[in-house]
């Protein structure tokens, strides 16, 4: 996880260098979507019962999932 997460941060590191302005809620769902399929469980549960999802809390439950 900890290299995908490297791989994810540098794309958005040069998103921000061209001054693409990605929103919050586009980074998680990004994020998100870039997850292999043994994270389907992490991803059900992020939405269930939300009406947005916040990029801080994809991370933080991923970061939480590796320990």
């Amino acid at each position: 996880m900890s290299e995908h997460w490297n791989y994810f941060n540098k794309i958005l590191a040069d998103l921000l260098n061209l001054t693409v302005e990605v929103k919050d809620e586009d980074k998680a769902l990004l994020l998100l979507n870039s997850l292999l399929d043994e994270y389907d469980h992490l991803i059900t549960t992020l939405f269930c019962g939300r009406k947005e999802i916040k990029f801080e809390d994809v991370s933080n439950t991923l970061v939480n999932d590796e320990y």
